[in-house]
This record gives structure tokens, sequence and C-alpha cells, in this order.
């Protein structure tokens, strides 16, 4: 036993889902679906520790082994097809496996989940840096990029996008900025341990199925929430080319997360970022950097409508082939 559990901790298995044809690895004991999901993939699952079943699937070829055991009880048919909790089972030869993806948003189910408040940080003045959990029993299915829906105890409501990466749905962030109506006071003003309810998720503001090209974001500030999400994703998968982050903030606490974004390109040889206080600024730094630049990207767009609609409209005259999402209708 000892040498078999020091074997699955060394070698890594490769997985191929069908009918989508994904691969991706799994090694040591991770479970088929924790490694599917920091792959990048979304096959469908609730809890992550085998009471609901949703991460049911069907091994067609190879071996798997159980890692835990689990609540929920497949039937003796279904056992005899083959199906398994890819939650509670790791592969011990490469794989194949029918399992359901969600490979757009329209595959992404409605949730409705109740979260606890687990911690509240104020970079600056006039942020603050919620961090919630879900229950065990239930995960956020989303992908990067998205918006839910949240409600607090009294009632008041508030559409955020999320800050962070799809790879663990239980463990959410959002940016919130210091305004004058009751939602945003009540964040300000809150203790850890308070529940909201999180409905979703919504919005297609997420990365494009060409997502191994040159990436470039340009946001505004506190709209780094969007851009946070989608590069901690792709760096999760490891599929871009290279990531070009511009961002523009009206203040000098604008920048509210530099560090992260310098440790980003500190850790990765293909990330730049570019810190910039005014449109001009930003306008000077991708002239500068689109002349020397001739590489194809997906540029994200994350910013008021304004800006939005300035950086698109400049980057469209100088760059005519290039693909733009945003997160405002422009």
């Amino acid at each position: 036993m000892f040498v078999k559990d020091t074997f699955l901790r060394l070698i890594a298995a490769q997985v191929k889902f069908l009918p989508s044809g994904h691969e991706f690895f799994v090694e040591g004991e991770d479970s088929l679906l924790v490694a599917a999901i920091q792959a990048g993939y979304i096959p469908n699952h609730g809890c992550t520790n085998g009471n609901c079943g949703r991460c049911k699937a069907r091994l067609a070829a190879g071996k798997i082994k159980k890692i835990h055991e689990h609540d929920y009880v497949l039937s003796q048919y279904e056992t005899r097809m083959g199906y398994f909790l890819m939650c509670a089972n790791t592969a011990i030869t490469d794989v194949v496996v029918e399992a359901d993806e969600a490979r757009s948003v329209a595959d992404l189910a409605w949730q409705k989940i109740r979260a606890q408040v687990r911690k509240i940080d104020y970079p600056c003045q006039n942020l603050a840096v919620v961090s919630l959990q879900t229950p065990k029993t239930k995960t956020l299915r989303f992908m990067a990029g998205q918006w839910v829906n949240v409600e607090l105890e009294n009632g008041a409501t508030a559409t955020l996008p999320l800050a962070s990466c799809p790879c663990d749905g239980r463990n959410l962030q959002w940016h919130v900025k210091r305004e004058a109506h009751d939602f945003n006071q009540n964040f300000f003003s809150a203790e850890p341990s308070q529940t909201v309810l999180i409905t979703g998720p919504q919005g297609e503001f997420v990365l494009s199925e060409n997502h191994r090209s040159a990436l470039m974001f340009v946001v505004q500030n506190a709209h780094f929430a969007h851009a946070k999400s989608l590069i901690e994703h792709a760096i999760s998968i490891d599929t871009a080319a290279s990531f070009d982050l511009y961002w523009q903030a009206d203040d000098e606490n604008g920048h509210y997360f530099n560090n992260l974004c310098r440790s980003w390109q500190d850790a990765l040889g293909n990330f730049s970022y570019h810190a910039l206080d005014n449109l001009a600024a930003l306008s000077q730094q991708l002239n500068q950097d689109l002349a020397v630049k001739n590489h194809y990207a997906d540029v994200y767009i994350a910013g008021d409508v304004n800006f939005c609609q300035h950086v698109r409209q400049w980057l469209k005259l100088q760059w005519p082939a290039v693909q733009f999402k945003t997160n405002q209708p422009v």
C-alpha cells in the first residue's frame, strides 16, 4: 500500500473528456474533478465532496482509484456501466471519461447560494476587498469575468463582478467601491461571518475560445476586478502566448493591487504591466507598444461606458484586425 501511494503521488495521468475532446493531466492523488477545474474546464459539479452526485461521469477507458468515500449512492446499474464520482476518484492510468461540461455561458445553470463573509480588507480608503466562502455542500460554477447578484441580510442588493478565479468556486472575491447607496455602505461597516445571498452567474465578458493568443487587458479603476478574474484564470490554464495589462486609475491609490500585478510580471516571463494615471498616458503607452507589436491579440476592456468606448475606438483605428470584448455595451 505504501508503494502504491508513493507511486500515485509521482505519476501524472492524461485525461480526455468526451464529447468535448478536452485533455488535461491529473497528478498524484488529486481528484479528477479538481484537476479538470484547475486545467480551466467546468465539468458539472456541486458540492465537490461526494454529497450531491452532480460530478457523476462514466469511465470509457483506463483505470481509476477511489481516494475517499462519498455519501452519494450509485445504483448497481450505474456501477456496472462504469459511472463514478469525479470528486472522489483519481486516475492511475491515462483515462477517457464521458462527462458533462459547461463550454459556454449558456451551459451554466442559474445558481442560488448563501455564502458567508470571511474577511474584508481595505487596500485604499475608497475600496473594500470582500472575501467570502460558500458552504462545503455548494460551490459556484462560473466563468472568469462574470457577475453575480448579491443580496445582503438587510435586503440591499447589487450586481458585482467576481474578482476571483473559477478554479476555486468556494472562495470568492469582490471589489466594492465606497459609495452612498445602502449596499456599499453596509459592506464597508460589515463584520466577518455575516451571510449574503448569491444568485447567478451572468454576463458574457469571458475568455474567448482563442485564449491561446496574446491577451491584452485595458482596465479602469475598480473595474480591475474583471481583469483579475480573467488573468488568474488564464494563468491557471497556462495557454496564452502573452499577457499585457494596462491599468488606468484616476487617483494615487487607484492601483490598489499594484503589488499583485508586479508579482505576476516578476513571476511570468510573458507578462507586462503598466500602471497609468490618465487616459492621455494610457493612449501614449498603447501607441508606443503597438508600434513594436505585430502579433494578433484579444483585447478585454473593463471600465465605465465612456472609457470602454474611447479605448475601443482608439484601438480599432490603430489595430483593425483585433478582437474586442468589453464589460459595457458599446
